[in-house]
């Protein structure tokens, strides 16, 4: 029954896509509003597949996701992001937004980089170890620092499209070689998207003005960068779990997983990701139950942890949070899957009205971010583009994690207003003064 669903939800996202592109065009790939509706809904389709034998689907994920998913839709029809809006965005030229970004980002690499040294020689390098399961070990406030690489690497990669510097692709790879040797996937990840959704704008803009033949060719440069990131992506997950497959299970990757081999690695480890939260998800609302809500601490976690340390009272907020109970990914204990998407911290801080309010905060969030897309005053092009991706990077990683409390995505958000309103405040104060 569920396979039968899953074909029926797939058919209807694909229909919609269909439909949207043919009316906005490649808008609708960067549009956050519709990104939530084709993330959530391919993957609930892909998940009822069941193509892996540890997936057992329930109801309640699925009545869950399809509220999403029509809550989203019906956004759709009153917002998004149209062509004009990107054309406007993509005339940044200015060299003087660009050298304040330079030097603030060249000043985050040299810290970063000393930061990541220092850990690396107290910790050692995880890449060397044979067993190479998990990330590199870093400092706790060190892993702040290091991973602003990822607002370097975003921002650097956008000034050498604009300007063409050879300054800016030396930060941005010496940037994304630091954070491969973390060997985490997600800062890589938000990078990614970055330049995908900059290349989708960058095609947006100039397309009417080049021939069929070159268009042909830019969209295979699309579908290139998307099997090389699912290649690398194939790649990172190979060489953390070889050992272990090897030395501790004793079993190929699709065995592990439950799939069939006809899969390709970097598929399987796309499919795995993608669907497993809601495995974890599914059987966590089923069989298990919490002591008490925790009335939005997940939500609000790093503010209110930062505000009891201040306090003195870090622990004992963390000894209540840890009182109220937690729903377990289950998948953890069988294969090493932990992700649970935001939904059980959503359930956890107030039942099915943390659902709701989760769900409204992404809603506002994707609507805020398009309104400053749009705006024409108060932000450079560089910052609006900044805000929109990172953000958009909080919606996509949503089927991951709980990422409205993604530390670098909120400090990435942060730098950006930071230097926005500081670049106001200095051209006020010029005017001023003349």
């Amino acid at each position: 029954m569920y396979r039968i669903l899953g074909v029926m939800q797939l058919l209807v996202v694909f229909i919609t896509v269909f439909y949207w592109i043919n009316r906005n065009g490649l808008c609708t790939l960067v549009d956050q509003i519709k990104i939530m509706f084709i993330l959530w809904g391919g993957a609930i389709g892909l998940y009822n597949l069941q193509l892996s034998s540890l997936y057992n689907p329930t109801v309640m994920v699925n009545v869950i996701v399809t509220v999403m998913c029509v809550a989203f839709f019906m956004m759709s029809r009153f917002k998004g992001v149209v062509m004009e809006d990107v054309r406007a965005v993509q005339r940044s030229d200015n060299k003087i937004y660009g050298q304040v970004y330079f030097y603030i980002c060249a000043a985050i690499f040299v810290v970063a980089a000393i930061v990541f040294a220092m850990d690396a020689k107290e910790y050692g390098l995880a890449i060397l170890y044979p067993n190479k399961i998990e990330k590199q070990q870093l400092g706790h406030y060190g892993a702040y620092i290091i991973y602003m690489l990822v607002f370097v690497c975003q921002v650097e990669y956008i000034l050498f499209r604009i300007f063409k510097e050879i300054k800016h692709v030396i930060l941005a790879v010496a940037s994304a070689g630091i954070l491969f040797l973390t060997l985490n996937r997600g800062p890589i990840a938000f990078i990614f998207i970055t330049v995908a959704v900059y290349e989708v704008f960058n095609f947006i803009n100039y397309k009417e003005s080049i021939g069929k033949k070159k268009r042909i060719l830019v969209y295979c440069g699309f579908a290139a960068m998307i099997v090389a990131f699912i290649g690398f992506f194939g790649y990172i997950g190979n060489m953390r779990m070889e050992y272990v497959l090897e030395n501790v299970y004793h079993r190929t990757l699709w065995e592990h997983y439950g799939v069939s081999q006809l899969v390709p690695t970097g598929l399987l480890w796309v499919y795995i990701y993608l669907t497993s939260p809601l495995e974890n998800v599914a059987f966590a609302l089923a069989n298990e139950s919490i002591g008490g809500f925790s009335f939005m601490s997940n939500l609000l976690y790093p503010f209110i942890k930062l505000g009891a340390n201040v306090i003195g009272k870090g622990e004992e907020f963390k000894l209540w949070l840890m009182e109220r109970g937690s729903y377990t990914p289950y998948l953890f204990d069988k294969v090493g899957l932990n992700a649970m998407s935001f939904i059980p911290n959503a359930f956890e801080d107030f039942g099915v009205l943390g659902f709701a309010i989760y769900l409204m905060i992404f809603m506002g969030l994707a609507y805020g971010s398009i309104v400053i897309f749009k705006s024409r005053k108060h932000f450079t092009p560089m910052g609006k583009f900044l805000l929109y991706t990172n953000i958009t990077s909080v919606m996509l990683w949503s089927v991951f994690d709980n990422s409205l409390r993604i530390t670098t995505l909120i400090i990435n958000v942060g730098l950006v207003f930071f230097i926005e309103y500081g670049m106001v405040f200095m051209k006020k104060k010029e005017n001023d003064g003349v």
